[in-house]
C-alpha cells in the first residue's frame, strides 16, 4: 500500500498516541490511499516513531470499528464494505426502540436489568 505516509504524531498527545495514530490512518483510508494489505506493524512502527504496541493499539480501534482486519499469515488489511461508524455510534442506534436485535437476525423484548443497562425502555 503505496499512498500511506504515516502521520506527524506529537511527543506527548493528550488522547493517546495510539488514537492520533488510529485517526489519521482512518483518515487516509477513507481518503480512498488505502487498499487491500496495510505495511506491516514493524513498517508502521519506523513510520510513525513509536513501539509496536503503540502500532497495535491503534489498529485494533480500527478494527473494532470495522475498517481494518487481521488475516492471519497475511497481516492486516482495510475492510471494504459493511458499517463503517464506530462501535458507539452503532450502539446508539440500538438505544432507539425496546426491541433488540441480535445478528441471527432474532429480536427480543430488553428486561428491566438489561434495559437500564443499556439505555432502553423495557419491555412488556
Amino acid at each position: 500500500m503505496g499512498g500511506m505516509r504515516g502521520a506527524e504524531v506529537p511527543e506527548a498527545s493528550p488522547r493517546g498516541t495510539y488514537l492520533v495514530i488510529a485517526e489519521a490512518l482512518r483518515n487516509e483510508i477513507e481518503a480512498g490511499e488505502g487498499s487491500g494489505a496495510l505495511p506491516s506493524e514493524a513498517e508502521f512502527m519506523d513510520m510513525h516513531g513509536v513501539s509496536r504496541n503503540t502500532i497495535r493499539r491503534a489498529l485494533k480501534v480500527l478494527e473494532a470499528d470495522g475498517v481494518v482486519e487481521s488475516a492471519p499469515g497475511i497481516g492486516w488489511r482495510v475492510v471494504r464494505g459493511g458499517d463503517r461508524r464506530s462501535l458507539a455510534e452503532r450502539m446508539t442506534d440500538l438505544r432507539c426502540s425496546r426491541t433488540c436485535c441480535i445478528a441471527s437476525g432474532t429480536s427480543w423484548t430488553a428486561p428491566q436489568p438489561q434495559a437500564t443497562r443499556i439505555g432502553v425502555a423495557a419491555g412488556p
